[in-house]
């Protein structure tokens, strides 16, 4: 019994020198408030429109994409199906092989994601044909990344995810540090030798996890307030996150 009070007290010890060390060294375990949050749930093919390649085919002066929602959706959303009802497919093709590429582009201007964000998924449904499909993403300063989001050769619908690097910035030293990230566009790439009469996919509920934490300190209301007047009229918000 004494040997085990013993050992439990030394537990106890080396691990407050441990956190004391941690401490001295600015190595506390940072503060997170990390949620899921839906952006796009495709409820409707009018919130987007679309942009192609130089062979895409043209048929009385209209390009042969198409978007149309469809009232199906993964199984694998499981619980959250009731936060989806529709996916939205999308039809193409074009005139030669090649590098084919398709772009799906909001209509509305995005604001910029909430917090620092993690990683990104979608539900895509895939017909097996030999595309890949990546994330176009913009950070403060109007730098563009492309984020491989994987490969859509498979049958049915794979929820695929996207990692965000460290290096892309979304803080700064300065107050408000947070900068969010904005979405730009997804783009559909085909292998050379891929088919070209047609290319079908279906989407479904892209979400970002993302950390919401925000430093809280004595005057952080202040934060909040300068960057309210300095967005007045510009394009994009310098503060996000929350104080959670």
């Amino acid at each position: 019994m004494k040997t085990t009070v013993k050992v439990f007290l030394l537990a106890i010890l080396v691990g407050g020198l441990f956190l004391g060390a941690q401490m001295m060294r600015g190595g506390v375990p940072k503060m997170s408030n990390i949620v899921s949050i839906l952006w796009f749930n495709f409820e409707s093919a009018d919130d987007f429109t679309s942009s192609a390649s130089k062979f895409i085919k043209v048929t009385n002066n209209v390009t042969n994409v198409f978007l149309k929602t469809y009232p199906q959706v993964p199984n694998g959303l499981g619980a959250l199906v009731g936060q989806s009802t529709n996916s939205l497919g999308i039809t193409a093709s074009w005139y030669r092989k090649g590098f084919n590429w398709l772009d799906l582009i909001p209509k509305k201007e995005q604001a910029p994601f909430d917090g620092i964000v993690k990683t990104i998924d979608m539900w895509v449904w895939g017909g097996n044909f030999n595309y890949t499909l990546e994330l176009h993403l913009k950070d403060y300063n109007d730098y563009q990344y492309v984020l491989p989001l994987g490969s859509l050769q498979y049958f049915g619908w794979q929820n695929l995810t996207t990692e965000i690097a460290s290096s892309i910035p979304q803080l700064e030293n300065y107050v408000p540090r947070r900068k969010g990230l904005t979405f730009v566009k997804m783009r559909f790439y085909s292998t050379p030798s891929e088919r070209v009469d047609r290319f079908h996919v279906f989407l479904d509920y892209f979400k970002i996890v993302t950390d919401t934490y925000r430093d809280s300190y004595d005057g952080y209301e202040l934060e909040k307030a300068i960057t309210q007047d300095y967005d007045v009229g510009q394009k994009n918000p310098i503060y996000t996150g929350s104080n959670k």
